[in-house]
């Protein structure tokens, strides 16, 4: 009979839980001590399985997860992710929340490695992904509305970004895809106004100024006009979430920036950078709230779009 409480106290214990074996059973030793217990039970099934796997998780005596499935070796690892995730989620055990995190580079590496989606497979024909020190190099993981992960890749030598969508637990990947890089920024021109009056009107600081006669910075030309740039170092994300930490943080000063958009030729600028896999990039959505915002603001919104990379193989 498989010794799967072993099997199991091992996983557990490469995720940093300690663990004691108590007779068939498993204490974890975690805030709250929670007691794992698991066996195998032996049975055909139609689908050709012969045994089933049965999992009961306890607190204060209380059973809190039930579970059962197929004593294969993925199934083990699969579950003792979900089991830190059920365990996460309970107010007793706040201090293993961070193990749910710690796991989705183990689960994209796996992904990479061995892949089980065939546009996983597809990518990685036509392009590479970025590692360090031996590592998926993943540059930000943020969270759907609905709980899901999604884990952003780098991509060498492009801006756009793999990203893999995990389940709520971090124990599983549930569907990989393309993302742009998105670039937003706010530009404030004019050609009869000097650089000190413009600044003058805002406090927020700008991240490049400029003015009226000064060297461009690439090609020696010189500006026709004075200008201000505003921008946000904010990691990958989508374009709905960069454009609203941007009106976040040009909100800090609404006034300011209405003055300066009465006064100066000021508009929101975003370039995308889309993977050119089937020539569709796709669009953009402006919701209700955001155009309100962007209205208040008293700004206009400019796009640029480039496609970039590798065409989808046939």
């Amino acid at each position: 009979m498989l010794d799967v409480n072993s099997q199991l106290q091992v996983l557990f214990e490469q995720h940093g839980v300690s663990t004691v074996t108590t007779d068939d059973k498993v204490l974890l030793l975690t805030k709250q001590p929670a007691l794992l217990q698991a066996r195998v039970t032996s049975r055909q099934y139609p689908t050709g399985a012969t045994s089933q796997l049965d999992v009961r998780l306890f607190i204060q005596n209380q059973m809190v997860v039930e579970c059962f499935g197929d004593p294969s070796d993925y199934c083990l690892y699969r579950l003792s992710r979900q089991l830190l995730g059920q365990l996460s989620a309970l107010p007793l055990l706040p201090d293993l929340s961070a193990l749910i995190v710690l796991t989705i580079p183990e689960v994209v590496a796996q992904e990479l490695a061995a892949p089980r989606f065939g546009v996983t497979q597809q990518f990685l024909a036509i392009h590479r992904i970025r590692y360090e020190a031996g590592q998926p190099l993943i540059l930000h993981n943020t969270t759907t509305p609905d709980g899901r992960h999604m884990a952003w890749l780098a991509v060498e030598n492009e801006r756009f970004y793999f990203v893999m969508y995990l389940d709520p637990t971090g124990a599983e990947v549930l569907w990989v895809d393309t993302e742009e890089f998105h670039d937003v920024w706010l530009r404030a021109t004019s050609a009869t106004r000097p650089l000190a009056e413009l600044a003058a009107l805002t406090k927020l600081r700008p991240s490049a100024q400029w003015n009226m006669g000064d060297p461009r910075r690439v090609g020696g030309a010189r500006h026709q006009e004075s200008g201000l740039d505003f921008t946000l170092d904010t990691p990958p994300d989508t374009f709905e979430n960069k454009l609203g930490l941007f009106l976040d943080f040009l909100e800090q000063d609404a006034a300011g920036i209405r003055a300066l958009a009465s006064r100066a030729d000021c508009t929101l600028r975003v370039a995308s950078y889309f993977h050119n896999g089937n020539s569709m990039l796709g669009g953009f959505h402006l919701n209700a709230p955001l155009l309100k915002r962007l209205n208040n603001l008293d700004l206009s919104i400019d796009f640029d779009l480039y496609a970039t990379g590798e065409k989808w193989g046939d």
